[in-house]
């Protein structure tokens, strides 16, 4: 169906309700107005409540695809700031971890790289998200941002830092591909194993007690699940969703080699992201988990990654420090 026919439809389907509507609201009013008999008033009510009900819940529909869920909302940035200076808004740290977001991690891991001065915001959960209704999102100079990609490149064009400089064309295409892949595949197996296969223990790695575990975590767990299902992840079995996950993780190990850094001698763009997304599977998988055995056992050199990209940008972090 083209665009043109949904449109008419959909004015078809307010034309219809408003007229269902507005004649519902002339009956009401003469009833009002003591022209129906009381016996007639709930015949008149009940039949034209199903039309009220739809027409209340068609408008909140359209408020909420109009004002929430969608785009950008408005939120509220401090009034003194010191300019230049980043405000990162985060999860609060958990199990030595500065954040068990690996879009957190990434973003951090990136004011690092490119020696930008910033202070967290911790975000406890539950607590109101950003611009974009998620968590990370920064305030600079006044201006609330959210993406991890589109902060990144926004600081790319306004302070001029690229650390994707010295790639060469055919270099940044890989180093795009295996960021998008991690981003946006290998993510979806990470929240599986951590929310689904082994939610009897994420109350301890987010340090919380039995209430949020069993309650307010649980019902993010459902959220989530619905989500996994949507996004087609959800739909095969743990041993697929395993299989998808681990050819991801084979694939950072395989490319990584050797080299001090994801793409070669120096730290890029892509380190950012890698070390955000492995960091979680070696700090925060169980220990019993076959995500942290890839990356400890057929993986080694990915945990040195982590140990060596720790030990040179997180020295003042003690909790991840320790780890190394």
């Amino acid at each position: 169906m083209g665009s043109n026919s949904l449109l008419q439809s959909f004015l078809e389907v307010v034309n219809t309700l408003a007229k269902n509507l507005q004649n519902g609201t002339q009956e009401l009013v003469e009833l009002a107005r003591g022209g129906v008999a009381l016996d007639d008033a709930g015949y008149v009510v009940g039949r034209n409540a199903p039309v009220l009900v739809l027409w209340c819940l068609f408008v909140f529909v359209i408020a909420r695809m109009c004002c929430g869920g969608r785009g950008s909302r408005k939120v509220k940035t401090r009034e003194n700031y010191e300019p230049g200076k980043v405000y990162l808004h985060q999860h609060v740290p958990a199990s030595g971890l500065p954040s068990l977001s690996p879009f957190c991690l990434k973003l951090e891991m990136y004011l690092r790289l490119a020696d930008i001065p910033y202070e967290n915001v911790y975000k406890s959960l539950g607590m109101e998200p950003g611009p974009k209704g998620k968590i990370p999102w920064i305030e600079y100079n006044g201006r609330a941002m959210a993406d991890s990609g589109l902060i990144i490149q926004f600081f790319k064009e306004e302070l001029e830092i690229d650390l994707n400089r010295p790639l060469s064309t055919t270099d940044r295409a890989i180093s795009r591909a295996f960021v998008k892949m991690l981003e946006e595949n290998t993510y979806w197996g990470l929240v599986y194993f951590r929310w689904i296969e082994n939610f009897d223990v994420i109350g301890s790695l987010f340090e919380v007690g039995w209430f949020m575990h069993n309650v307010l975590l649980r019902r993010a767990a459902r959220g989530l699940s619905k989500t996994l299902w949507a996004q087609g992840i959800g739909r095969h079995s743990p041993e697929d969703i395993y299989a998808i996950t681990e050819k991801d993780i084979m694939a950072v190990s395989e490319f990584l080699g050797e080299k001090p850094f994801f793409m070669g001698e120096e730290p890029t763009e892509a380190d950012a992201t890698v070390y955000g997304f492995m960091a979680e599977i070696l700090w925060a998988a169980p220990e019993s988990s076959d995500l942290y055995a890839l990356v400890t056992e057929k993986c080694p050199n990915v945990r040195e990654y982590c140990v060596r990209m720790t030990r040179r940008y997180w020295q003042d972090w003690e909790g991840l420090a320790d780890k190394c």
